[in-house]
C-alpha cells in the first residue's frame, strides 16, 4: 500500500492517503483519514460500523471501530482510548484490539 501523505492533520481535519481498496485492485484510491485515524469518505466506510463514548463532562473518549455485522461482543473491535490535557485539547491516543463491551474495562490500550 503506497502511503503518501497529500495534507497533514494540522492544515485540515483530514488527511489523504493513497492506496489499493484489495489484494486484487490494480489502482490507487485516495483514503480520507479524520485526525482520529478513522475512515471518513463514504465508499471506505459502507463496511464498516463504528461506535462513541464520551465523558460524563461531553469529551469523546473512546472510538471502536469493527467490520459490518461484527457484535459488540465480537474481539474483532480497533479500540482508540483518547486522552486531554487540563485545557482540553487531545493530548494522546493509544490503541486496543478487543471487543466493545470491553472498552472502558479490560481491554488492554497501548
Amino acid at each position: 500500500m503506497t502511503t503518501k501523505i497529500e495534507k497533514t492533520l494540522t492544515d485540515s481535519p483530514t488527511a489523504v492517503l493513497y492506496g489499493k481498496r484489495g489484494a486484487d485492485d490494480t489502482e490507487v484510491h485516495p483514503i480520507l483519514v479524520d485526525p482520529l485515524g478513522g475512515l471518513v469518505n463514504s465508499a471506505a466506510l459502507s463496511h464498516k460500523q463504528q461506535r462513541l463514548a464520551y465523558t460524563a463532562s461531553g469529551q469523546l473518549e473512546y472510538v471502536g471501530e469493527a467490520v459490518k455485522g461484527a457484535a459488540e461482543s465480537d474481539t474483532v473491535w480497533l479500540l482508540h482510548k483518547l486522552e486531554y490535557n487540563a485545557s482540553g485539547q487531545q493530548i494522546k491516543r493509544t490503541i486496543a484490539y478487543d471487543s466493545w463491551d470491553n472498552h472502558a474495562t479490560t481491554a488492554s490500550y497501548s
